[in-house]
């Protein structure tokens, strides 16, 4: 064997040992990907239709989010039950900046719009929490937590 040989035997496996290392850090995830809600509050519970309510929500995750979008993860919805279905009317709600103690964020809703011509009634606002992406295609799982109000 020539020694052009043997260099291009050792340029090949090194390469290879290179791609391997690089391969092992791109599929890394947390141990524990997930979210959950913590506390789930909105203000008052009895109201007209057209009325805007405040509220909060506070969740912990393993995920990593960052400021903007912990602030903007929740989406909340208008529910006849207390499950989120596809048929749930997502509300408009403006947050306030998140806050974070530990893994624990906290953010506060200082508008919620309740619809103009909700029929009254019993209903559910529930707050949804998307999967997030945890990298290495791992994602968490969806969360909810809802509170009963009732639409004057």
């Amino acid at each position: 064997m020539s020694f052009s040989n043997l260099r291009f035997i050792a340029f090949l496996l090194v390469c290879g040992v290179a791609m391997l290392l690089h391969s092992c850090t791109e599929t890394e995830t947390p141990d524990d990907c997930s979210i959950s809600i913590n506390s789930f509050n909105v203000s008052p519970t009895s109201f007209a239709a057209g009325a805007t309510l405040t509220g909060s929500i506070s969740f912990s995750d393993n995920v990593g989010l960052d400021n903007l979008t912990a602030r903007n993860v929740a989406e909340l919805y208008l529910s006849s039950d207390n499950s989120y279905s596809s048929g749930d009317v997502q509300l408009d709600a403006f947050t306030d900046p998140a806050t974070l103690n530990g893994s624990t964020y906290s953010v506060d809703f200082n508008q919620i719009d309740i619809p103009f011509g909700t029929a009254s009634g019993s209903y559910h606002i529930i707050a949804r929490i998307a999967a997030q992406n945890c990298g290495g295609g791992v994602s968490s799982s969806a969360v909810t937590s809802s509170k009963a109000v009732t639409v004057n």
